[in-house]
């Protein structure tokens, strides 16, 4: 029986709207660089007659020339792999694009983009989880630098057609969503989320669809912001009126109760923290988890974890309850176990026959994963090691089941309702001579009995008695070593 978690990544495609736009024409760009066009003169003669026609001809297919080139090289993509940490079905694919870079900015796009993932990856958990990432970027050119600031009429001209001032908020960023996403599947389409970054200094962004957010150094926060939304389906914390937005019971970080016994996150709460939690009680931002009142654009009746979160104001940390969700989301993407082997279900063998059984995981940093080894449901190994030495002089004569259960187990999470966290992985092991059957319990004290009589020292787990076979083979060849 393989793992028990099955994971499928869809993708979506949407189609293109057309863009116009006008290119610059260089004679050196080939193949236009053959069209010359012939200034007409009046009373021409029958052979200038045909050159005029010539000509027309010439110059209309130097346009259509200039037009295809345009189409080529306006919006052109390059993908680049920035980190590639495992195959795409086992990995969230982060896709990182541009909007308002020209030809000769390109390089500072990539610049860009560097210290967006590096700005992203430096918190928790992200940063523990970074393992769980494959990080691509996709370049576009612009024809004009910048985003549209329509408060002030100033327009420019470029791939997505981002603009500041949306919903006549000055701060917010409205970009051509169905071309971005249109884009990223078909440049790269494993993407699991796109962030975009509006070439542009003053600050903005927006969540939705795509992240988006400016280059201004007062925006290096916002993606970390929006991913709390994008991945964990986090609500926004800010108690400043939104008029018109009525917020529902849908967020894990917002609770329309501060009673203990209905809060999402009581597990978090010390019985001694009083909710709803007076925001003098905090010793931080973020401690003591409670049910601070203020939260989803209301100042009262909702009520958020902890005092301040970057759901609530940017450069914080998520807060414990916000990271939790995180790092479930990250699982919701990702299983714990990549591969395995071996790959069959079933295996056969005898008294003297061994197999070693192996998972890869995806491993946090620090590693948090625990491993448990059982056979036909007691625990024959517990350690943090991936790999085990099945013998089948360990078993009875007939039918076993071996399983390895994988389990993160760091701190961050205290709750796991779907079981994201743990997944496990059984075969089938068969012994089909009826011979001796070693005693292969560990024993912290004192080491393994053999049915021979000899003795392994320490935790040396199944198979002392072929241990001591390998020692006695490589004893009686050590002199041939010599020779």
């Amino acid at each position: 029986m393989r793992g028990l978690r099955v994971h499928a990544k869809t993708t979506s495609h949407f189609a293109p709207p057309i863009h116009h736009a006008w290119l610059r024409y260089s004679s050196s760009n080939w193949p236009c660089q053959s069209f010359v066009v012939v200034p007409c003169q009046t009373g021409a003669s029958t052979p200038q007659i045909w050159e005029r026609i010539l000509v027309r001809t010439l110059t209309i297919a130097a346009f259509l020339c200039v037009s295809l080139f345009a189409v080529t090289v306006l919006g052109q993509h390059t993908l680049d792999i920035v980190e590639s940490n495992g195959l795409s079905e086992n990995r969230i694919d982060l896709v990182i694009m541009g909007d308002g870079y020209t030809s000769g900015e390109q390089q500072d796009f990539a610049s860009d983009a560097q210290n967006a993932i590096d700005h992203l990856f430096g918190k928790r958990p992200s940063k523990q989880y970074r393992e769980f990432f494959n990080i691509v970027t996709i370049s576009t050119i612009s024809n004009e630098s910048g985003a549209d600031h329509p408060a002030t009429s100033e327009y420019v001209d470029t791939f997505y057609d981002c603009a500041y001032d949306c919903a006549g908020l000055g701060h917010l960023i409205c970009c051509d969503y169905s071309t971005i996403l249109s884009v990223a599947g078909t440049e790269y389409p494993a993407y699991d989320v796109a962030l975009l970054l509006v070439n542009d200094q003053q600050y903005g962004g927006s969540g939705g669809p795509v992240a988006i957010a400016s280059t201004s150094p007062l925006s290096s926060d916002i993606p970390f912001h929006e991913s709390g939304h994008v991945f964990a389906g986090l609500g926004d914390e800010y108690d400043s009126a939104y008029p018109g937005y009525v917020c529902e019971d849908i967020y894990p970080n917002i609770s329309f109760t501060a009673d203990r016994n209905d809060l999402k996150w009581n597990y978090w709460v010390d019985e001694d923290t009083p909710l709803p939690t007076p925001e003098s009680a905090a010793v931080n931002n973020q401690e003591p988890v409670g049910a601070y009142e203020g939260a989803c654009y209301e100042t009262v009746g909702l009520f958020r974890p902890v005092y301040e979160c970057v759901m609530r104001s940017l450069n914080n940390d998520f807060c414990a309850v916000c990271t939790e969700q995180m790092v479930l989301s990250y699982y919701g993407f990702v299983e714990p176990v990549d591969t395995y082997s071996p790959a069959q279900d079933s295996h056969v063998g005898v008294y003297g026959d061994s197999i070693d059984f192996f998972v890869e995981a995806v491993e946090p940093t620090p590693n948090t994963l625990a491993y448990t080894w059982d056979l036909d449901g007691e625990i024959v190994s517990w350690s943090d090691s991936a790999d085990l030495e099945f013998l089948f002089s360990c078993v009875d004569q007939g039918e076993h089941q071996l399983t390895v259960t994988v389990s993160d187990l760091t701190n961050m999470v205290m709750v796991d309702p779907g079981n994201l966290m743990t997944m496990s992985v059984s075969w089938t092991v068969t012994r089909t001579d009826d011979g001796p059957v070693e005693n292969c319990d560990d024993q912290d004290a004192g080491g393994d009995a053999c049915l021979d009589g000899g003795y392994c020292p320490g935790k040396s787990g199944c198979g002392c008695h072929a241990i001591q076979a390998r020692r006695t083979l490589f004893s009686s060849l050590l002199p041939l070593i010599y020779l």
